[in-house]
């Protein structure tokens, strides 16, 4: 792949509250919502091509999805292109 979306990375956590500003808090907050549950699903193993996201939504996906595993979520990775999402197989 020759992509990289390292540029939508989360910086910090202003960078939330940028796209809260700019989208409407409410709008943003569901959007966070519908992704947190999103990645919940995903299975063990299981990895998620970024580039299937639509283009204007890429930056706010990879800001939530670096604002999910910020909490704790550790068992998810992105790429270091930013190009994936990786949910680590169980290592039972």
């Amino acid at each position: 792949m020759d992509e990289d979306f390292s540029k939508y990375k989360m910086n910090s956590f202003s960078d939330i509250e940028k796209q809260k500003e700019l989208h409407g808090k409410q709008k943003v907050e569901a959007y966070i919502d519908k992704i947190y549950a999103w990645l919940l699903e995903m299975n063990p193993g299981q990895i998620f091509d970024i580039i299937r996201i639509p283009e204007k939504e890429r930056h706010i996906f990879i800001l939530t999805v670096c604002l999910f595993i910020s909490e704790n979520n550790y068992g998810y990775i992105l790429s270091n292109d930013y190009t994936q999402v990786i949910r680590k197989k169980n290592e039972d």
